[in-house]
C-alpha cells in the first residue's frame, strides 16, 4: 500500500521550551509544494545540494547525511557550535532555493 499524496501529513509540533540552537543533531524533511516530484530533475537536485552546503557552512552545521526523494529532501544536520541555529538554517535555505526556483521555473518549489 502506497502513500496517499492527497492525505495531509501531520504537523510535527515544535518543542516550545527548546530553542533549536547549539551542538545538537537534527533530522529534517522538507517537502515540495503539493508534493510535486521536482527532485527527479538532476539540475534542481544539484542546485539545492549546493544551497544546502552553502547555508550549512554559513550557519555552522555539518551535513551528516542527505537523501533526495522525488518530492522531498531528508537532511541530517549537526550544529558545530552554540551559534548553530536551525531556524536560521531552514529560513535561509528556503529563501535561497525558493528564489532560485521561482526565477528559473516561474513558480514555487
Amino acid at each position: 500500500m502506497g502513500l496517499d499524496k492527497n492525505m495531509p501529513l501531520p504537523k510535527r509540533p515544535r518543542l516550545s521550551s527548546f530553542n533549536y540552537r547549539g551542538t545538537y543533531t537534527y533530522f529534517l524533511t522538507l517537502l515540495t509544494k503539493d508534493r510535486r516530484p521536482l527532485f527527479t530533475n538532476p539540475e534542481i537536485v544539484n542546485i539545492l545540494l549546493d544551497f544546502t552546503k552553502e547555508v550549512s557552512e554559513k550557519e555552522g552545521f555539518d551535513i551528516e547525511a542527505y537523501c533526495f526523494m522525488p518530492d522531498h529532501l531528508h537532511l541530517l544536520l549537526s550544529g558545530r557550535n552554540t551559534k548553530s541555529d536551525l531556524a536560521r538554517f531552514v529560513n535561509l535555505f528556503k529563501q535561497k532555493s525558493g528564489y532560485w526556483f521561482k526565477q528559473k521555473y516561474q513558480g514555487p518549489i
